[in-house]
């Protein structure tokens, strides 16, 4: 990506090849900044439920993964407009905090969910339990 060119001079602004009355881009920066902030933290929760649901109910209905798939695929669209259009962007952080909890919670995910299936078939394949 190239860096924006920026002119100062006068009472306008020339930013990536669109020119700006500093008068509308300070009203964008207001507007900006009386929007409620983006929550990344919750949006990767809300994923990781889906996720976790996804794989705690594949065993038991595996035709359930598609429509899933497809309201997970429109949910992560929807989060992008409203993340651009209506909230307001975060402060850049560092990720190691979030990539750890997330190399976890992957790894917690993929072993409950085997333990699940395993547990599953154990006791509905298991004749001398009934």
């Amino acid at each position: 990506l190239a860096t924006p060119k920026v002119e100062t001079e006068g009472t306008s602004l020339e930013v990536a090849g669109e020119h700006l009355d500093r008068k509308t881009m300070l009203l964008q920066m207001l507007r900006e900044c009386a929007r409620k902030l983006w929550e990344p933290e919750s949006e990767l929760l809300e994923l990781q439920m889906s996720f976790l649901w996804s794989l705690f109910f594949i065993p038991i209905l595996p035709a359930g993964i598609y429509p899933t798939l497809l309201a997970l695929l429109i949910e992560v669209k929807f989060d992008l407009s409203k993340m651009v259009n209506l909230r307001q962007r975060p402060f850049p952080e560092s990720a190691r905090l979030v990539l750890a909890s997330e190399r976890a919670f992957s790894r917690a995910a993929v072993v409950g969910s085997v333990g699940w299936s395993l547990g599953l078939s154990a006791i509905t394949y298991n004749d001398d339990l009934w």
